[in-house]
């Protein structure tokens, strides 16, 4: 008779999908390995770090590839836990508590590489803890190449900080944050601090916060994309460069709801794409005192809308070379736009609304006038002041735009304004003009329609009785043909062309 293969024909039980597991059951914590043998046990709520130490320790010495360590059920952590590299933590099936007066961080990784965290709850019980000894919930110094997917951390000082070499010596890279709920923190969601690079954070939830995402100081390639921040009572997205530049940045396609955005100081090559922003503001800036040796440049700011709220939108202070287009900005109070000393900005193709004061404001600031500032195409609408508003600056155009409301002010300290072709601010105009002499009228009067009287004007006659010696003046309102002698009778027998120019 045929017998069964044996060997490796023979059909075997797949291995379990974990190195290590930690179970609790009634009073006891344990772990054990792939096999079923007990690695560690304790004392349930007293133990529960240590055990879950022993799983960590128990891995592979040296491995180059990851081995996984599960959490079933909820712990209490009373120490803090340090994770090694080639390592993922499953906390799916996971709660885990930060015991009372802790005060100290609940994961901890040092130069470690490779490490995934999936899943799972993490509670800072900042209640029976000091949230101003800045524990974190996760806390990741000169690390390379970490995962954190669907992890829930709240309840306490900050959830995650990944922090590089301070020295920027070395540069550390590759992390990835994403699908995470961050919430009830009195300090940062997830913070990216010092010279790391390749740093991603994507489809995560962070309410009720101080920052909710924030990278500074010498970090590079840095992506936060398709995030919601919600109630941050400093920034929602903070981007920064004080003490060394930060550059590539890309904020894409995020929602922040009463959370600002701030990209700060000295940094470079900025994308703020496709975000919404709700009662908040945006600032692109630094301080007069930190000039120019701090100062923010290659911004675009596109297809952006920002929505409902009072004070100042988008602000540029400071900030050079910098590009605004296609965004919909609305304020309920004072500017949608505002230009403090900024260079080489260019504000295309936007639409800005305001219910007080000016929809953009150019000006200086206190280091310096704003110079070669460009605004074109954009339509502009104010119930208060003034749709755009200059001073201070040398160098502006502005061109195209549909100036729905109160017009253009160009106030002290502005040199070579050009303002043309703008639609509801008419500052050059032509046409012709038909008249019939009585023989005894001289003056004769065409509305010019532009903004003010014009500087220059240029009356042609265009048939025989309207070539007399005659002189032009202009008011605000029209154009005047003074005619040393009455011209003859007819029916309009006095044709002229005209062109005026403000």
């Amino acid at each position: 008779m045929f017998s069964q293969p044996q060997g490796w024909f023979r059909l075997r039980e797949p291995s379990r999908a974990f190195s290590a597991i930690v179970r609790k059951d009634g009073s006891t914590v344990w772990a054990e390995d792939a096999s079923g043998k007990t690695i560690a046990s304790g004392e349930a709520g007293v133990d529960d770090a240590s055990v879950i130490q022993s799983a960590l320790n128990s891995l592979t010495a040296g491995r180059k590839w990851r081995e996984t360590v599960i959490l079933k059920g909820d712990f209490e952590i009373r120490n803090k836990i340090t994770l090694p590299s080639h390592t993922t933590l499953n906390l799916s099936e996971a709660y885990l508590k930060l015991g009372d007066s802790v005060n100290d961080h609940m994961f901890y990784a040092e130069g470690e590489t490779n490490i995934e965290i999936i899943g799972g709850k993490l509670d800072g019980n900042k209640a029976n803890n000091d949230t101003t000894t800045y524990y974190r919930l996760l806390l990741f110094v000169k690390c390379d190449n970490l995962k954190i997917r669907g992890v829930e951390m709240f309840n306490g000082a900050y959830g995650i900080t990944i922090q590089g070499d301070e020295t920027g010596g070395v540069i550390h890279s590759n992390f990835e944050v994403a699908g995470c709920y961050m919430h009830d923190l009195d300090y940062d969601g997830l913070y990216y601090k010092t010279y790391l690079e390749n740093c991603k954070a994507m489809w995560n939830y962070v309410k009720s916060v101080r920052r909710g995402f924030a990278c500074d100081n010498g970090c590079k390639a840095v992506k936060f994309a398709h995030n919601v921040v919600e109630d941050a009572s400093f920034w929602g997205i903070e981007a920064a460069g004080l003490n060394a530049e930060s550059k590539d940045i890309t904020i894409k396609d995020n929602a922040l709801i009463s959370a600002s955005l701030s990209v700060y100081a000295q940094i470079a090559n900025v994308r703020v794409i496709s975000n919404h922003f709700e009662n908040c503001s945006v600032q692109i800036h630094v301080e007069d005192d930190k000039m120019p040796d701090k100062e923010p440049k290659q911004v675009v700011f596109a297809d952006n809308t920002i929505d409902v709220g009072g004070g100042r939108k988008l602000i540029i202070q400071n900030a050079k070379d910098v590009i605004v287009a296609n965004n919909y900005i609305y304020s309920s109070d004072y500017y949608g736009v505002d230009v403090p000393g900024g260079v080489n900005v260019k504000i295309f193709s936007s639409r800005v609304k305001v219910d007080k004061w000016y929809s953009i404001r150019v000006r200086a600031s206190g280091y310096r006038n704003s110079s070669n500032i460009e605004i074109k195409d954009c339509t502009t609408e104010t119930a208060g002041d003034w749709d755009i508003y200059v001073e201070n600056t040398d160098i502006i155009t502005i061109k195209r735009n549909n100036i729905l409301t109160k017009g253009i002010y160009l106030g002290a300290g502005v040199t070579n304004a050009e303002i043309k072709n703008n639609r509801g601010y008419a500052t050059e105009n032509s046409g012709t003009a038909t008249f019939s002499g009585d023989g005894t009228t001289t003056q004769f009067s065409i509305a010019h329609g532009l903004v003010k009287a014009p500087s220059k004007v240029l009356v042609t006659p265009m048939t025989a009785d309207a070539a007399s010696d005659f002189y032009v003046t202009a008011d605000d309102t029209y154009i005047y043909i003074n005619y040393l002698t009455a011209p003859a009778s007819g029916t309009d027998n006095l044709k002229f062309s005209w062109y005026a120019e403000v």
